[in-house]
């Protein structure tokens, strides 16, 4: 998702218009800059919940990948078996 030039705002125009912005976050999301620099982004609330949804699972695969790696080099390592702490992949 890049910043499109026609969703950029200001935070005088977000904090001036919130509603119209709030109004029209199902179509895109706004993009709040303040002194020229990105500093917030008005998202609808589904797309929200489906960006943490994603996250949630990337992350779960990213530790399924983890574990294996760590699973094969202990098998390319007999001998050397400890207890796996999950929490450190």
């Amino acid at each position: 998702m890049g910043i499109e030039k026609g969703h950029v705002i200001s935070t005088t125009e977000a904090r001036r218009d919130l509603s119209k912005y709030l109004n029209e976050v199902g179509d895109h999301p706004w993009f709040v800059f303040k002194n020229a620099t990105p500093r917030a982004v008005i998202l609808d609330i589904d797309d929200y919940e489906a960006l943490q949804g994603r996250i949630e699972h990337l992350e779960g695969l990213l530790d399924h990948v983890l574990l294996a790696k760590e699973l094969e080099a202990r098998k390319a390592a007999p001998g050397k078996e400890e207890e796996i702490d999950l929490s450190t992949l």
